[in-house]
């Protein structure tokens, strides 16, 4: 073990990641491991590498005040992302663990797999594909996205970005925010599930579905789901039986309940993208927070100040 103090570089697509922010960690004095699983850490793995930590840059894996108890000299910890709800924020506090976050780093790489996740399902573009790669000349008709009615629901910087690229394309957007009512979009929760065509999330993880089975009754035939912000903003059930039932007309998902994604009935449900957890992490976005997490964890642990966005908890 290297006498270097050790920060945990735990995201899997840092697993052999370079960038100038990492190097400059390195160029200080720091040792970094990293996780080079190709998944996210478990509990017990992350409470094995822990206890020499003195920062983190961390992924999806749970922060808790178990995990916590076992991190004895972690001074701070820079999330790779915009979320924190893997992060035990009492037990932080408690544990003396400045915690910062992202914002902004990935919101164009979001809003990009946003956009192909629609445009995929409302132009047919895997059946399609499909039908020609098996030798067949079939065509399956599709809505398109032009004219039709796009749902925000949550209007930050990624469901703002998100607007941008559908209003090029020709859609009537309607945004449910409550902190964000002073737009022309705006309108309640209800009236945007019950008159869209299709739907996108871009909120944190919230206690009970947004989309349960009653809300997903009330949308249109043929509709899209689009989630890529946390599982179980959808009831994942609920939204299988309406696929497989023919009321929706499709769904993307990019993030689930429990990941990775076990036996699941979405995976038996027609006109549907399943895909794992990768919005946020196009390759400009992928450096961008790895850069911004490193300097965030850089300033922490030399007793620089943080830009105040970014920081969830502060330092003691």
């Amino acid at each position: 073990m290297s006498d270097r103090p050790l920060i945990l570089v735990n995201p899997p697509p840092l697993g052999t990641f370079e960038s100038p922010g990492l190097n400059a960690l390195e160029d200080a004095g720091y040792q970094l491991l990293h996780n080079k699983t190709g998944v996210t850490l478990t509990r017990e793995e992350l409470i094995r590498r822990i206890p020499d930590a003195v920062g983190i840059l961390g992924g999806l894996e749970p922060y808790d005040a178990e995990v916590l108890s076992y991190a004895g000299k972690l001074k701070a910890l820079a999330r790779f992302g915009v979320g924190f709800d893997a992060v035990d924020l009492d037990a932080a506090k408690a544990a003396g663990v400045e915690v910062t976050i992202s914002p902004g780093a990935n919101t164009q790489s979001v809003a990009d797999v946003v956009m192909a996740l629609m445009t995929n399902l409302s132009c047919a573009i895997q059946p399609n594909a499909g039908e020609v790669m098996n030798g067949g000349w079939k065509k399956t008709k599709f809505p398109g996205l032009y004219g039709r009615d796009l749902g925000i629901v949550g209007f930050g910087r990624i469901g703002r970005a998100v607007a941008e690229r559908a209003g090029a394309f020709g859609m009537n957007i309607s945004t449910y925010d409550p902190f964000v009512k002073d737009v022309a979009s705006h309108t309640s929760l209800a009236n945007l599930i019950a008159n869209v065509d299709v739907i996108t999330l871009h909120v944190p993880a919230t206690d009970k579905p947004i989309l349960d089975r009653d809300s997903l009754a009330t949308m249109r035939e043929g509709a899209i789901v689009i989630n890529t912000a946390r599982g179980g903003l959808v009831d994942e059930n609920a939204l299988a039986e309406a696929l497989v039932d023919g009321r929706l007309g499709g769904a993307g998902l990019d993030v689930f309940e429990t990941e990775p994604l076990g036996d699941s009935s979405l995976r038996k449900a027609p006109n549907i993208i399943l895909t794992p957890h990768i919005a946020g992490v196009s390759a400009s976005a992928t450096r961008l927070m790895a850069d911004m997490c490193a300097d965030s964890l850089l300033a922490a642990l030399t007793g620089v100040e943080v830009p105040k966005e970014r920081i969830i908890v502060p330092r003691s």
